[in-house]
């Protein structure tokens, strides 16, 4: 994580965003994203049209459960990024949100570091 004065951070029940002032809005995913954690994210998904965000990364290094509503909002920040002409990016994946993810395919349209 950056020093804390390079990005803005808004603190959210389950979701924490991270504006870098390089342009990146790192989305650092709950531990469970599911339906549950979707509210925050759709707050979020609006962020991404802001003219300072040249990339969006979704972080998902926390994250133990995902589910259909979590691709779901993922698909959607993706579609959102693309719509603004912005860089997307999933980065940290590991265990069931992983194979869930391969399983879908998902890495034929965003990228999963």
């Amino acid at each position: 994580m950056p020093p804390q004065s390079c990005y803005k951070r808004y603190d959210m029940t389950q979701v924490k965003l991270f504006q870098i002032l390089d342009g990146t809005l790192l989305i650092d995913a709950p531990e469970a994203f599911d339906s549950v954690s979707l509210s925050e994210m759709r707050a979020i998904a609006e962020s991404i049209g802001d003219d300072a965000v040249k990339t969006v990364i979704v972080e998902l290094n926390r994250t133990t459960f995902l589910d259909s509503a979590g691709v779901g909002m993922i698909v959607k920040l993706f579609r959102e990024a693309q719509g603004c002409a912005k860089a997307f990016s999933i980065r940290g994946a590991t265990a069931q949100p992983l194979a869930l993810l391969d399983s879908l395919q998902v890495r034929r349209a965003i990228a999963i570091e």
